[in-house]
């Protein structure tokens, strides 16, 4: 899920809302009060959405994945401003698709690039994977470009993706070992060695917390030249699991003002998918809350720049 514009409002998507298969979109205004919400047909197969973003066209691209009768693919769609479906894409081999980003490519268009993961189901680990879509507006479709999968002796999940001032990329997700399970959140930073797909890495570090177990759901770049990440602590291995903000700098390193994870939400499972900085210098988060009867909604979370809540508001749906 994810919140595109304070100035408009919010678009949120989230998956199952009248079945197991079908993505829904949801429109608030600027105080997160519901506004609409659409469901994306699905023809009965079973799909999912992990990122939205807003193109430089007005469309809005969703990234998730989607299975028929076999293993999940990588699946990308686009959807005009009023949530109507315009055109998909789908993977030929077994992917996850979390995240994607619009990457401006002077003299050209505009094009996407996405991350997800390919799992190792005989080791049990899985690899991060970076592939480039050129939506082609005469012809309606969506073709593949380069591709990139980083491979590690462990298991790695990517969760969002973000360019860097370098021309590179930032990615952010989880991973752990294979034979332990220890880990935490893990930073990459990727710039073409040339050209794309050829690569360099020039960041990579792994966050862990003392507070309990982390899992990244979201990053996003700072007016400061750093990072806001959020997701998911489960306090002391307990089983309660909250929203966190973290803030890092450009190199990863944790900001010392914010004195480790901040935590938000209810008693139950609580779990953050976006954040983005507002224009004074605060942040605004939106996830899922979960209440005493085992169902969830729509939860924004307003702070201020050192992640202290302003407000909160759960959208009933």
């Amino acid at each position: 899920m994810l919140l595109i514009s304070e100035n408009e409002g919010y678009i949120a998507i989230r998956t199952g809302r009248f079945t197991s298969f079908d993505i829904y979109l949801v429109k608030t205004d600027k105080d997160g009060v519901f506004s609409w919400g659409k469901a994306v047909a699905s023809d009965n197969i079973h799909q999912s959405a992990s990122d939205i973003i807003r193109a430089s066209d007005g469309n809005y691209v969703i990234a998730g994945a989607e299975q028929v009768n076999g293993p999940f693919l990588g699946y990308v769609a686009i959807v005009n401003s009023s949530g109507d479906f315009t055109c998909d894409y789908t993977s030929g081999i077994s992917r996850l698709f979390s995240s994607l980003i619009e990457v401006k490519d002077e003299g050209n268009a505009p094009y996407f690039v996405v991350t997800g993961s390919i799992h190792n189901l005989s080791d049990r680990s899985g690899d991060i994977y970076i592939q480039q879509l050129i939506y082609n507006k005469n012809a309606n479709n969506i073709v593949e470009g380069w591709a990139i999968q980083l491979q590690r002796d462990c298991n790695q999940k990517a969760i969002s993706i973000i360019e860097t001032a370098k021309g590179g990329f930032i990615i952010a997700g989880n991973r752990s070992q294979t034979t332990t399970g220890r880990g935490g959140i893990y930073l990459v930073e990727i710039v073409p060695d040339t050209t794309y797909p050829e690569f360099k890495i020039v960041l990579e570090k792994t966050i862990s917390s003392l507070q309990g177990i982390v899992s990244l759901k979201t990053i996003s770049p700072t007016s400061d030249n750093g990072y806001i990440l959020g997701g998911t602590l489960n306090q002391n291995n307990s089983g309660n699991l909250d929203y966190f903000l973290l803030k890092i700098d450009s190199n990863g390193e944790v900001n010392e003002n914010w004195g480790g994870f901040k935590t938000y939400g209810s008693n139950y499972v609580d779990s953050a998918g976006s954040v983005q900085e507002t224009a004074e210098g605060g942040f605004v988060v939106v996830g899922q809350v979960g209440d005493s009867e085992g169902s969830d909604d729509l939860y924004i979370v307003k702070t201020d720049g050192l992640g202290n809540m302003i407000w909160e508001n759960p959208v009933l749906l």
